[in-house]
């Protein structure tokens, strides 16, 4: 079998296998930039992701909208996110992952900042829908690009360090949310949210290289390839001769039927499950608990500052995942993080309204589902090959997405039937120990198949 078909590349011909090329390469400037340019739009995701949370309140009392109404505007963006995160990942693994991911930056900082000009409900909610879609394709590249550009022994920290940067934004949201609502107003959020993903479009387009392996899977012409290459060993496309190949088999065109052959169904099931759970105990604790805080202690202070713990609780366990994951048997790892979940927002109701309390159990449970879903992200993107990555992580985001969806509009369900604050809070456990078991199973499908489940 010719390298061409996907085979192992043949040394007689000088063949240079890129994968391999990507995964030995020195940990160096280009992947800094890279890494670095990705974590400031996972920054930004989560800046705009976790804006309504913070504004809910104050756009109820604008427009005078009751739970329903405010559910359905928390619920749009999430929706959106789930049909670009599928839709354009896969078209990523089409065209490349740094053209979606300017496109998808570029989406939803212009519609984030028209929502600050909006006046009524559904004017909101189609602008939050087509944040959504810009923000649901920028997580599938980004994950993709940093991967394929990192080494194989730091892939993992790479890949939780970068994705720190989408609680860091809901840091950023939560101290900038205390004093701009009740100041110049809830529309000054969106604009600042939208305009600065507008300015970085420009850097990612002159500083951001695409993908080697997609470049090469994709066979795009030897100038590009030896460019990108180029930049993680200059000394390897210097030698005369040298042909650039995949290590790995080459699927062809990108298809969600792939991520159910070769082994991958089970797997790809559980990540989906995995993903659901975890994101809609994110952004259903994001969305809900500044309102369901904020009508327990009557401040919109205590309740940003909460929202801020957690977040800083999530920095705190994305960043330090990779070192977990690589110390520690996985299978035992995220088992544990999402129980640890589980306890942390169980503990919330009890505790609320007292603020200290409060904080302490939200970043609990942001250093857990912080860990939990870093692990996820790394997993995903290292359970498909090169050319159905995007679409792989795309769909695994798209569930995730679709519980980002769902997990507000059942909070808010329950709001509305009238549940205590403790009582709800008790519900956003109940997904935390479904993940829990998720990963248990992973584990073990990993173990039985010797895959990358594995520890």
């Amino acid at each position: 079998m010719t390298p061409a078909q996907g085979g192992v590349p043949d040394p007689d011909r000088n063949a240079l296998g890129v994968d391999g090329l990507t995964a030995r390469s020195a940990f160096g400037a280009i992947q800094v930039r890279i890494a670095g340019l990705c974590a400031l739009v996972a920054l930004l995701d989560g800046f705009d992701l976790q804006v309504m949370g913070l504004v809910a309140p104050a756009i109820a009392g604008t427009l005078h909208l009751g739970a329903p109404a405010i559910a359905s505007v928390l619920g749009a963006g999430p929706f959106g996110m789930l049909l670009g995160a599928i839709g354009l990942g896969m078209l990523a693994d089409r065209i490349g992952r740094k053209r979606v991911l300017i496109a998808s930056t570029l989406v939803f900082g212009a519609f984030t900042f028209a929502t600050g000009f909006a006046r009524s409900l559904h004017a909101i909610v189609l602008l939050r829908l087509l944040t959504g879609l810009g923000l649901g394709g920028a997580a599938p590249s980004f994950i993709s690009l940093c991967s394929e550009c990192s080494p194989t022994a730091w892939r993992s920290a790479v890949l939780g360090v970068m994705w720190a940067g989408f609680p860091l934004g809901g840091v950023a949201g939560g101290f900038l949310a205390s004093t701009v609502i009740e100041g110049p107003g809830w529309r000054w959020m969106f604009y600042v949210g939208g305009a600065a993903p507008l300015a970085l479009a420009p850097l990612l387009m002159g500083w951001l290289p695409e993908s080697p392996p997609y470049l090469v899977a994709a066979k795009a012409g030897a100038r590009r390839m030896s460019g990108a290459v180029s930049l993680l060993d200059r000394d390897a496309v210097d030698v005369p001769g040298i042909g650039l190949v995949a290590d790995e088999e080459l699927i062809g065109r990108s298809d969600v039927r792939v991520l159910f052959r070769s082994r991958r169904a089970c797997g790809t099931v559980l990540l989906w499950i995995g993903y659901f759970m975890t994101f809609l105990m994110l952004v259903a604790n994001v969305t809900w608990a500044p309102t369901l805080l904020h009508d327990a202690a009557g401040s919109v202070r205590d309740a940003a500052l909460a929202l801020a713990a957690f977040n800083f609780g999530s920095v705190g366990g994305t960043s330090l995942a990779g070192f977990f994951l690589r110390s520690f048997d996985r299978r035992r790892v995220l088992p544990a993080t999402f129980i640890g979940a589980a306890f942390a927002f169980g503990a919330v109701g009890y505790v609320a309204p007292a603020a200290v309390a409060v904080a302490i159990f939200e970043s609990l449970g942001g250093f857990f589902l912080g860990v939990g879903s870093s692990g996820l992200i790394a997993l995903a993107a290292a359970f498909y090959p090169t050319m159905v990555r995007s679409t792989g992580v795309g769909w695994a985001m798209g569930f995730g997405r679709f519980g980002s969806f769902a997990g507000p509009l059942v909070l808010g369900g329950l709001v509305g039937l009238g549940w205590s604050v403790h009582a709800t809070f008790l519900a956003l456990a109940v997904p935390a120990l479904c993940a829990a078991m998720s990963a248990l199973a992973m584990g073990r499908a990993g173990a039985a198949a010797d895959g990358p489940f594995v520890g």
